[in-house]
């Protein structure tokens, strides 16, 4: 059975689906999304809506919510630390979208 290929993604699909899908999102986080995602490779196939979606949750749960600060609370947990942060990353990341998808 063959392997599936790994996937990765050039800088000028990942600008055009972020001008396109998160036109709100700010400069500065797009810079780092394309920098981040540009450099990685997928082990399994992935979409390129998916893989944003997984970096920019990431730096904007580490950015921009009180996640680190959670996370060092002695007795919680990494998921309940991602629980305490996820509606507002979630709140973040919608606000940066279009109205048209």
């Amino acid at each position: 059975m063959a392997q599936p290929k790994a996937t990765e993604f050039d800088c000028a699909a990942i600008i055009q689906h972020l001008e396109r899908h998160h036109p709100h999102c700010p400069e500065a986080v797009k810079l780092k999304v394309v920098e981040v995602l540009s450099r990685r490779t997928w082990e399994t196939p992935i979409t390129l809506g998916k893989a944003i979606g997984v970096i920019m949750t990431a730096h904007v749960r580490h950015q921009f919510t009180a996640y680190d600060d959670v996370i060092r609370i002695r007795g919680i947990t990494k998921l309940e630390a991602l629980a305490f942060v996820s509606t507002e990353v979630n709140r973040i990341i919608e606000g940066w979208r279009s109205n048209r998808v």
